[in-house]
């Protein structure tokens, strides 16, 4: 995960998988939710 000077003014992050290395920019908001998803983690 990236916070960059953009993440300021979009009030999202960089989220970058270590062995694909694909990029997705999520809403800090949304970011539990989005981890959760790549984790396989069910949300309770």
């Amino acid at each position: 995960m990236t916070v960059d000077f953009d993440s300021l003014e979009d009030d999202a992050v960089t989220v970058r998988e270590r062995d694909s290395t694909a990029q997705v920019r999520v809403p800090i908001a949304g970011l539990v939710d989005e981890l959760r998803r790549r984790t396989g983690e069910g949300a309770g």
